[in-house]
């Protein structure tokens, strides 16, 4: 899966601002939880090793 160029998305970013919308859902969010999960992963497997 082709990821995008670095630094144009942060997963400790994605993953705050994720969960802080789900303070606002009303609703389930078990299943969205998985999907900011795997968001957040694959975000993560893109982003350049830091040293």
């Amino acid at each position: 899966m082709p990821c995008s160029p670095a630094g144009q998305l942060d997963a400790e970013a994605l993953e705050r601002r994720s969960n802080e919308a789900l303070d606002y859902y009303d609703g389930s969010t078990g299943f969205v939880r998985s999907n900011i999960r795997d968001a957040v992963a694959l975000v993560r497997s893109c982003s350049p090793a830091t040293p």
